[in-house]
C-alpha cells in the first residue's frame, strides 16, 4: 500500500517525505540511541473528520500505552501536527524534541511545518 503511495505523489512530495524519514533518524538515534529498539511506537494515528469526538483515538492510545505498561516499556510518536500534543499530553506523553518541514524547499513560502515527537515513560 505505502509503494502505491508513492507512486502516486509528486516528486516535491517524495522530496519532503525523505526529509522527514531522515531528520526523524537522526533525531532518534541522537535522543534514544539503542533504547529505540526496546520502545513501542504510537505510528499513523488518524481519524476520519466525520469520526472525530467518538473517543476512537482514545481508545486505540489507551490500548497502546496499556500494552507498553504491561511489558515496562516507554511508547514515542511524530505527531503530525502541534495542534495535536494537548491530546497526547492527556495520556502522559511529553515532546522531547521536534523535526521540521520545509526549510529547504525553496518554492515554500510558509513557516516550516513542526512535528513533535513525543515519549510516554
Amino acid at each position: 500500500m505505502l509503494g502505491l503511495f508513492t507512486r502516486l505523489i509528486s516528486a516535491e512530495q517524495r522530496k519532503r517525505r525523505e526529509e522527514g524519514n531522515d531528520k526523524l533518524e537522526a533525531f532518534i538515534k541522537n535522543k534514544f540511541g539503542d533504547k529505540i529498539n526496546e520502545m513501542l511506537r504510537l505510528h499513523l494515528l488518524a481519524t476520519a473528520p466525520d469520526k472525530c469526538g467518538h473517543g476512537y483515538a482514545k481508545k486505540l492510545v489507551e490500548v497502546v500505552t496499556a500494552q507498553a505498561d504491561n511489558e515496562c516499556r516507554s511508547t514515542w510518536l511524530l505527531s503530525s501536527n502541534v495542534a495535536n500534543t494537548k491530546f497526547y499530553e492527556r495520556f502522559g506523553f511529553i515532546t522531547v524534541g521536534e523535526v521540521s518541514l520545509g526549510e529547504s524547499n525553496p518554492t515554500w513560502t510558509d513557516a516550516p511545518i513542526i512535528m513533535p515527537v513525543m515519549v510516554r515513560e
